[in-house]
């Protein structure tokens, strides 16, 4: 109990929420965006060589 009580700060309850919704937002855009540019001609190769269908990314 005594390691938390030093955490209990005025506002560092928001400033970690703060990070965490920002980095969120970020995390979500890059990871986005990356997936508009995979190839879907890799995604039917791995459905040929044996990978289930509810496995790749989402229906297009």
């Amino acid at each position: 109990m005594l390691m938390i009580v030093p955490l209990v700060i005025p506002g560092v309850i928001l400033v970690i929420l703060g990070q965490f919704s920002f980095l969120t937002t970020i995390t979500t855009l890059v990871i986005t965006a990356r997936l508009r540019k995979f190839d879907i001609a890799l995604e039917e190769a791995a459905y040929n060589r044996g990978a289930p269908r509810g496995c790749g990314s989402s229906e297009r």
